[in-house]
């Protein structure tokens, strides 16, 4: 299982699992690749995973999105497509402790992109990238 944190990160699927404190559906949209699809955005500790591979592993919306089965997005803020005219009811869980969460449980083909990563986890890899940067940069000066 992979876990993705940044922006543009996406997934695609025949069914997934999506988490967040707060989901809010936005709206029908139809696509010419998959058809009629109900958007919903994702606001406060949001993550997407996939519980059911395409058939064929293809991406159909972006080329770049992740396909493999148990693949995980984790931010802030995420939006998610579901292939279907009607919204899908959000089930109220126990996510944290103290936290209640919405679970929508798709069955269909879900697309789900971060909107928004965590401050503290970007600016971790950002501080990661610079460490190995400088660390390259003494090895190729012989320092």
């Amino acid at each position: 299982m992979e876990e993705y944190y940044e922006i543009p990160e996406s997934i695609e699927c025949n069914a997934a699992e999506i988490i967040s404190r707060k989901i809010v559906p936005k709206g029908l949209l139809k696509y010419e690749k998959i058809g009629f699809c109900f958007k919903y955005s994702c606001d406060r500790d949001s993550s997407a995973e996939i519980k059911k591979e395409l058939s064929p592993k293809k991406a159909i919306l972006k080329e770049s999105s992740k396909l493999d089965l148990g693949t995980k997005l984790v931010c802030l803020k995420l939006f998610f497509l579901v292939r279907g005219k009607k919204p899908i009811t959000a089930d109220v869980i126990n996510n944290s402790g103290r936290h209640k969460a919405q679970l929508i449980a798709t069955k269909d083909f879900t697309y789900a992109e971060i909107t928004q990563p965590f401050a503290q986890i970007a600016n971790a890899i950002k501080k990661r990238i610079e460490e190995d940067n400088k660390e390259k940069a003494r090895e190729l000066l012989g320092e």
